[in-house]
């Protein structure tokens, strides 16, 4: 598991796998090409969450936005795009990730 965070530790997002996947989703046709005009879909990677899943500090200081079929969210304090989910997904566990946010390697095991 590791646990991404962005800038200011707002939010935190914990993952099953153990480390940043390399492969970002727009290679394996995780995102269409008519989204792709928002720069953060092009930074983005797929993973799946753990159990404590998504933590937000101070939730009232993230927004989210709709971009086609992803809701976006961002910290409004470090202002960093950290995540997005499919809004028409079942599957919620599995989301796209910022690849620029930081590894909390306090919690990385």
């Amino acid at each position: 598991m590791v646990q991404l965070v962005c800038k200011c530790l707002n939010v935190g997002i914990h993952c099953k796998e153990s480390q940043l996947i390399s492969k970002r989703a727009n290679d394996d046709n995780g995102v269409a090409d008519d989204q792709l005009d928002d720069h953060f879909l092009k930074d983005t990677v797929w993973m799946t969450l753990a159990l404590a899943g998504i933590t937000m500090e101070h939730d009232y200081l993230c927004w989210t936005r709709i971009v086609g079929q992803w809701a976006i969210n961002h910290c409004c304090i470090c202002g960093t795009d950290t995540h997005a989910t499919h809004i028409n997904n079942d599957n919620q566990r599995r989301i796209l990730v910022n690849i620029n946010l930081e590894v909390n390697i306090a919690i990385n095991t």
